[in-house]
């Protein structure tokens, strides 16, 4: 059986006052703005995909222009790397005379050390490295002279 309510029981079909301050919506000077600008400026279905490509573009232009700033780098390092591997050869082709004595230096050094000297002189190289390749190749010039002044000494 069901209990009467009571009349001073309270009224539970509406929310007390104090939540109905908070549930207001704002004031409508809030919404001065109007539209935004491009809905202003463009046709509703240009200016929606338009602020849905510049959601896009913003992340896309913060991960393309690090990289873009790393490629001249990047480049600048692969040349030198170039390089500088035909001067790991040199220096070995050195250790090895070295080795061998200033009397032993025999043909397959001098033939190792033209092999190397093609090699530095079909390189193509932009240039703004020229200056090292040019380098490498003096240097090669200098362990043929070593070579040649050790050769007659045997």
């Amino acid at each position: 059986m069901r209990a009467r309510a009571s009349s001073s029981a309270p009224d539970n079909s509406r929310p007390p006052s104090r939540w109905i301050s908070r549930c207001r919506r704002p004031p409508a000077s809030t919404y001065r703005g109007g539209l935004p600008w491009l809905q202003r400026t463009l046709p509703f279905w240009l200016a929606s995909l338009a602020s849905q490509l510049l959601v896009l573009l913003i992340p896309i232009v913060g991960v393309i222009y690090p990289i873009f700033r790393l490629l001249p780098a990047l480049y600048g390092w692969t040349m030198r790397r170039r390089i500088f591997r035909l001067y790991g050869e040199l220096k070995l082709l050195e250790a090895e005379l070295e080795a061998r004595g200033a009397g032993q230096a025999g043909p397959e050094l001098s033939a190792k050390l033209e092999q190397l000297e093609q090699h530095a002189n079909h390189m193509h190289v932009p240039k703004a490295f020229a200056h090292m390749l040019y380098t490498l190749r003096v240097h090669i010039e200098i362990v043929r002279k070593r070579i040649a002044n050790a050769g007659p000494s045997a």
